[in-house]
């Protein structure tokens, strides 16, 4: 098998699922808001609250008593970034984008599995980071999510060739390493790269991925990349994967306490952390807590089955604790909106709608005339989900140009467009493009999407209740960029119809 022809085949199946642009715009805005150090926290509240899911599950984590112990309500984004940090908002923001992009709307054991996992090792690489007390230990948190993006690339693109990867290595006759190269001319380190290196990530990170660019770095990132290593290993050992090496779990333990000069016990208490907060990120993306229990073996190591005991008891524990008792409700943060009387208004009829109990539908045509009303957008379609095959069809229009565009939308069926709305739909989740002009976007978007709709900007907002989609909210300014103001009154009202669907749907349950 050619290395080229298998990134080929990864790159075609990813521009089909319509992940790309959802993954990519909204993370790299966030990184380098970031990294920028005339960022102020207000700024980057604002680049996570134009993906409502986002701020929504950001907003929620930042409540959690995993990253808020004083129990004091955060009800801002921007007060959560200024509590938590540029750095552990990007991290959650990463991991939350990463398991929305690429887990496929089936469930799949092997990519809930390897994306749990991930989040796993991130968060047992910065545990162990801040145990070593190594310098901005936060950041060494993506070089644990990302360290085998390889292998979650071609589980979610290429599920068949990974199953035999499996079964290759799983029969004892071929080595781990040996495995991949016979079925992708590379290793899972080399697919991680190459495309780690094309979504604009730093070259320290790049190098990390695979142990012979590794040797390039030196300090802090040379660090990171051992720390990342050492998770990787550790997860090995606990789920019998295939870089499980023949030490013992206690010996792992050891090695790595003399190695970041660290206390044994102080190892295994970031690792019993990591499980904490790898168990919080589960639930709030949605992914079986199950995945999380180690998986034990014939082996005769009984210090690994003594910890294993305790992670698969911890994590029971949560799950009957989560049955018992429903979630805290997410916390209404006010978007940034400059007063407006006729806003103000409108979203006191449409609180009045709510408490009426008006049908879903008059709910969303409501928000859909009042965001046209008082923003700058032009046009504002709901298209909903239905048919076998499933299929998006416009229900509501409204806008001066609406029927128009609603038109081109309903005649998409199996183009790029198409795969591309379905995406977001399924999903649940929000691609806005505040400028389809704007070089960072031209070759990511279906052309055909910018020409006909002859959008400046647009926004393509997913809908789903109690993880059933439901359909697509499309809005566009014909005439300008889309601004923060534009969104933030967007923002708003689907705010306030997300939760108000959602919470009908629980009491149905």
């Amino acid at each position: 098998m050619d290395f080229n022809q298998t990134l080929n085949e990864i790159v075609s199946r990813l521009h089909k699922l319509g992940d790309l642009p959802v993954f990519s715009a909204t993370v790299n805005q966030i990184r380098q808001l970031s990294h920028s150090e005339e960022t102020d926290a207000m700024a980057l509240a604002m680049a996570v609250m134009k993906d409502a899911n986002l701020s929504v599950r950001v907003l929620k984590l930042a409540n959690a008593p995993m990253f808020n112990p004083n129990k004091k309500q955060i009800a801002s984004l921007s007060r959560a970034v200024v509590l938590l940090g540029f750095e552990r908002i990007l991290n959650l923001a990463m991991t939350i984008k990463l398991v929305e992009s690429l887990r496929s709307d089936q469930s799949d054991k092997n990519l809930d599995r390897l994306l749990v996992q991930a989040f796993l090792n991130a968060a047992i690489a910065r545990e162990l980071a801040d145990a070593a007390k190594l310098r901005k230990a936060e950041g060494v948190y993506l070089n644990g999510l990302l360290h085998n993006l390889g292998e979650i690339l071609v589980a979610y693109t290429l599920p068949q060739r990974y199953e035999r990867i499996l079964s290759e290595w799983q029969k004892a006759n071929t080595s781990w390493s040996e495995a991949q190269l016979g079925q992708l001319g590379a290793e899972f380190s080399d697919i991680g790269q190459e495309f780690a290196g094309s979504w604009g990530f730093p070259q320290s990170l790049v190098h990390s991925m695979d142990r012979y660019t590794a040797t390039k770095l030196e300090g802090r990132d040379r660090s990171a990349h051992q720390i990342a290593v050492g998770s990787s290993l550790i997860l090995a050992k606990l789920y019998s994967t295939g870089d499980d090496d023949s030490r013992t779990l206690e010996k792992l333990f050891a090695d790595f306490s003399q190695e970041l000069n660290v206390r044994t016990d102080l190892i295994e208490d970031a690792v019993s952390q990591a499980y904490k907060l790898a168990a919080q990120l589960a639930e709030e993306v949605g992914l079986p807590t199950a995945s999380l229990k180690p998986r034990l073996t014939d082996q005769a190591d009984e210090y690994l089955e003594e910890f294993a005991e305790e992670v698969a008891f911890y994590l029971h524990s949560r799950e009957q604790k989560q049955r018992a008792e429903e979630l805290r409700s997410t916390p209404v943060f006010n978007a940034p909106v400059e007063p407006n009387t006729g806003l103000i208004e409108a979203l006191s009829a449409y609180t009045k709608l709510i408490r009426e109990e008006a049908p879903a539908t008059k709910l969303i045509d409501a928000a859909l005339s009042s965001v046209i009303d008082h923003s700058g957008l032009d046009n504002a379609i709901f298209l909903i989900l239905a048919g076998k095959p499933p299929q998006l069809k416009v229900k509501l229009q409204r806008g001066k140009d609406a029927s128009r565009v609603a038109a081109f939308l309903d005649a998409q069926s199996s183009s790029a467009v198409s795969r591309l709305l379905q995406a977001v739909c399924v999903k649940g989740t929000n691609l806005l493009i505040t400028d389809t002009s704007a070089a960072d976007w031209r070759g990511r978007l279906p052309e055909e999407l910018v020409v006909e709709t002859k959008a400046k900007g647009f926004i393509l907002s997913g809908l789903s209740v109690g993880g059933k989609a439901l359909g697509l909210i499309y809005l566009d300014s014909q005439s300008a960029p889309i601004s923060d103001t534009d969104y933030a009154v967007f923002n708003q009202f689907s705010l306030l119809f997300r939760n108000t669907l959602e919470g009908r749907s629980k009491e149905k349950r």
